[in-house]
């Protein structure tokens, strides 16, 4: 077998040939803009960002439907609540910026609804843990024989002190309560969302340590309540 194999004809090294890097022409969508083009776009951000919110907050706390055991009435319920959505959109805008806005909201309200059931899994995890080591009792009342029987069986551990019991048990009652309202939320498929995040509502909060101004220059501390944005030559810069 080894003589078969060191008879069979090896290929030759012919060495590393180079090859040239990639080549290309990268395209942006960089445009120099005029103050009258900035202040054109910053009329339709506010305009379309007024609509996509308006609809965002009423796709959030959606109309409870009839209950019906028909599936076709059901999706021709859906169906005229999605039209009548586009409808309000397409008179206020376009046709195209109705679907944008519609596709942008559904997809954010899907989200939420996946956050608000993994929120509702680790909530049930957290009282069930909790539960399980307040069933025990705390190390300051085993005795060291008690406490070698229990570990030899395998029993669950309970907490260190009467005073971390104690806490844990209002931290129980807290995470119920939670688990309620959050559970009454999702039950009536409502959800709790932020435009642009909870790390932009800070920055908004706080526009002196982001160093940033609102849309009349002002400071925190004297801004009336509206959200800052960038401005159309930043847009313009960002390609959006």
């Amino acid at each position: 077998m080894i003589g078969a194999v060191a008879a069979v004809k090896l290929r030759q090294w012919r060495g590393v040939k180079p090859v040239g890097g990639p080549a290309g022409v990268a395209i942006t969508t960089r445009f120099a803009t005029t103050p009258e083009d900035e202040r054109v776009l910053d009329l339709v951000a506010d305009h379309l960002g007024r609509l996509r919110r308006a609809d965002l907050a009423t796709v959030a706390r959606p109309e409870p439907m009839v209950p019906t055991h028909n599936a076709t009435a059901q999706r021709q319920a859906r169906r005229d609540r999605l039209n009548a959505r586009k409808t309000a959109l397409t008179a206020e805008s376009s046709a195209r910026w109705a679907n944008a806005i519609i596709a942008a909201n559904d997809a954010q309200y899907r989200s939420a609804r996946d956050a608000q059931h993994r929120h509702i899994i680790g909530l049930r995890a957290a009282i069930a843990t909790i539960e399980t080591r307040l069933a025990q009792p705390t190390a300051d009342t085993v005795s060291p024989k008690q406490r070698r029987v229990r570990r030899k069986a395998k029993l669950p551990k309970g907490y260190a002190t009467q005073a971390e019991r104690f806490q844990k048990q209002r931290r129980l009652q807290m995470l119920r309560a939670r688990l309620h309202r959050v559970q009454a939320d999702f039950d009536d498929r409502i959800v709790h969302v932020v435009e642009g995040g909870k790390r932009l509502v800070d920055k908004r909060h706080h526009l002196d340590t982001a160093n940033l101004t609102d849309l009349y220059g002002a400071k925190s501390g004297n801004a009336p309540a509206t959200a800052s944005k960038p401005s159309a030559q930043a847009m313009s810069r960002s390609g959006t």
